[in-house]
């Protein structure tokens, strides 16, 4: 049954060798926006470590498709024993990509037992044939996010 979101999928992405961060940040972010997506980066965060830098880079993306439901995704980009080599860095990437829809973002429909209910019927039973219909959308457009990552990182698919 559908509750206030619908997980599709998590995805992780691991790399060890050369990588360029920058291009890989660059493409993600621009695919997000060439999307319509509204993307946030809520952490950028590095320190060094005994074997080289680590780096923690998280992004929210957002995208509102109707007036009840919204794409959302949850990045996370950390470099481990990070050595920069000129524009590339030498080192171990995992990305991971928690992506998923948002019903009824808004909130117009929560706050009391008889409004939860009414959600609950509306998703379940009325408006489940375009929540469907937009969680294989989601999932489209997320497998072409991990095609333009698997790109940036050199892994072609």
């Amino acid at each position: 049954m559908i509750g206030s979101s619908v997980g599709i999928g998590k995805t992780r992405l691991t790399h060890k060798g050369l990588f360029d961060l920058n291009a890989i940040y660059e493409a993600m972010v621009g695919y997000l926006n060439s999307k319509g997506y509204d993307v946030t980066e809520k952490e950028n965060a590095d320190k060094s470590a005994r074997r080289g830098k680590e780096i923690t880079i998280k992004i929210n993306a957002d995208k509102k498709v109707t007036h009840h439901l919204e794409f959302e995704a949850k990045i996370v980009l950390d470099t481990y024993e990070t050595i920069t080599e000129g524009a590339l860095k030498r080192g171990q990437i995992v990305i991971r990509i928690e992506h998923g829809i948002n019903v009824d973002y808004n909130k117009r429909w929560q706050g009391s037992k008889f409004f939860d209910f009414i959600l609950y019927i509306y998703n379940n039973y009325i408006y489940i044939g375009k929540i469907r219909e937009q969680v294989d959308k989601a999932d489209a457009e997320f497998n072409e996010l991990m095609d333009v990552t698997k790109e940036a990182l050199g892994m072609h698919a």
